[in-house]
């Protein structure tokens, strides 16, 4: 039996065995970059272990509500709203230098 050779290298070249890396960190930082694009329920749960573990290290800022939103726990709703409204905001003005505003009011 013929077994072709599917190799780039010249005949001869000893084959290059690849050893696999443990590298659950490095993991964890491609699968962050990647925006998990092409990337398996099973392996986010393997490496972040919750929906919510993945979206914490996804998202960059404080982890800690208590000291995000100082305040009452009563008002805490109303404060993150006003809080990821603002966020929202900030995130969706135009980037670059602002149109000419020559005869016109601020608003």
């Amino acid at each position: 039996m013929y077994i072709k050779r599917i190799s780039k290298e010249p005949p001869g070249t000893p084959a290059v065995v690849r050893k696999r890396v443990r590298a659950p960190e490095a993991h964890r930082e491609a699968i962050l970059e990647a925006g998990r694009a092409g990337v398996t329920h099973g392996l986010l749960m393997r490496h972040f272990g919750s929906k919510e573990q993945l979206f914490l290290m996804a998202v960059p800022g404080p982890r800690d509500l208590h000291e995000l939103l100082p305040g009452p726990p009563e008002t805490m709703p109303e404060r993150l709203v006003a809080y990821l409204t603002r966020t929202l905001r900030r995130l969706l003005e135009p980037v670059g230098p602002p149109e000419s505003s020559e005869g016109t009011s601020p608003s």
